[in-house]
């Protein structure tokens, strides 16, 4: 095990196996940064057995217990596992002090009103609400501003008044906030946007839509009776609800609040400092993400690194190892090829004498003859000595079927 920076504890597989098997998981969790069920499914996933129910509890009382053993994988011994006990700690400690440094407390400070008529409105609440009013409903029964640089509205004909007030309103303690409003393009129609620490906050109003069941029309009736399998069909259509929702469209998955919408206590106008407290809260998740994000990418950039710098010393290390092993198959050869000529010229000694002590009428010539024969063989299997010319040194040339 090696710790990086007192934050990252880097674990083998084997490691991890040891630690499973010797401290309950639910102990062993925390120190780790996961869960017990985090945990217990990272084991899963890395193929590490883990302690059935009742393991410790048989354990405590001195039953007998069973222990698999760790099961070969197809990932390296040097398979790293990090675990980052103090990411969650470190996120709620920059949560806490931007909390406390940058977001506003919305019970602390001035509430902010809504008034019951439009008065005086920003240029661009009037540009948006000039496209409102021009516009014709879609399917839903809802308008949406088709002018350029406008205001994130969806909303019925009757909340148009009542969606730019509560607009009006937000954009205006915003500047007062000294907040930078921006309008981003999208697609066909414009997103509004305000900066909050350098961060881009999208938000924008719109009216909740429920879904309800219609009657089909003569085209579809005609279907249904002509195809059975659409006898059993349902139609339906999005009808508004009246009720207005505040949302904001950036920042990650993290839990917090991003939809402020009327309910039966609390209609959108009474939530806007909870809303600028949610976007104040965003622009710092958004940064807090970020920075994890870069430090997982940093992570994985070294992981990959290591892993080209195993795969290049493996290559190396394997060329050695092939190198070695053909110098040992060529030692070995060389051996066995210098035996067998040995033994070969010791058997043309022994031919050599029992010629010339018991065989004094065999053809002198031919003999010479073979024993040159006989020992240009043994020299050639003699890896010493330089191989003579033979015919079969032409054997690959005339195997050939082509010339």
């Amino acid at each position: 095990m090696s710790t990086q920076d007192n934050e990252t504890i880097i674990l083998t597989r084997s490691e991890l196996y040891d630690r499973v098997w010797s401290t309950a998981m639910r102990n062993l969790a925390p120190n780790l940064g996961i869960s017990d069920v985090g945990l217990k499914k990272l084991c899963k996933r890395f193929s590490i057995p883990t302690p059935p129910k009742g393991y410790w509890a048989k354990k405590e009382h001195g039953k007998k217990t069973d222990k698999p053993k760790l099961p070969t994988s197809y990932r390296p011994t040097h398979f790293e596992i990090k675990f980052h006990p103090n990411a969650r700690k470190l996120q709620s400690q920059l949560n806490q002090v931007n909390t406390n440094s940058a977001v506003p407390d919305k019970c602390s400070e001035k509430k902010i009103v809504v008034p019951e008529l439009l008065s005086a409105p920003l240029p661009i609440v009037e540009r948006t609400k000039n496209s409102l009013e021009s516009t014709k409903p879609d399917d839903e029964g809802l308008v949406q501003p088709r002018a350029k640089k406008t205001l994130d509205i969806m909303v019925a004909p009757e909340n148009i008044d009542r969606a730019l007030r509560i607009m009006d309103t937000l954009l205006k303690d915003i500047e007062e906030r000294g907040l930078q409003f921006e309008l981003i393009p999208k697609n066909d129609t414009w997103v509004s946007a305000i900066k909050i620490s350098d961060e881009q906050i999208c938000f924008g109003i719109s009216e909740i839509v429920l879904r309800e069941e219609r009657e089909p029309t003569p085209h579809e009736k005609e279907k249904m009776k002509r195809w059975s399998w659409h006898q059993n069909d349902k139609f339906y259509r999005k009808v508004p609800t009246g009720r207005l929702c505040l949302t904001i469209h950036s920042g990650p998955s993290d839990g917090q609040r991003r939809r402020f919408n009327d309910t039966q206590r609390w209609n959108v106008e009474n939530q806007l400092n909870g809303f600028i407290t949610a976007m104040y809260r965003t622009a710092e998740s958004i940064k807090i993400d970020r920075a994890q994000r870069e430090q997982r990418q940093c992570e994985l950039e070294e992981s990959e690194r290591k892993r080209h710098e195993f795969e290049r010393q493996r290559d190396s290390k394997l060329q050695e190892i092939k190198e070695e092993e053909q110098r040992i198959s060529e030692l070995m050869s060389n051996s066995e090829s210098w035996n067998t000529s040995q033994s070969l010229r010791h058997y043309i000694c022994a031919v050599r004498g029992w010629a010339s002590e018991e065989n004094s009428s065999l053809d002198q010539t031919r003999l010479d003859s073979w024993l040159k024969w006989a020992t240009d063989q043994a020299d050639r299997l003699d890896p010493l000595k330089e191989s003579p010319t033979s015919i079969l040194d032409e054997k690959s040339k005339w195997s050939n079927w082509y010339y």
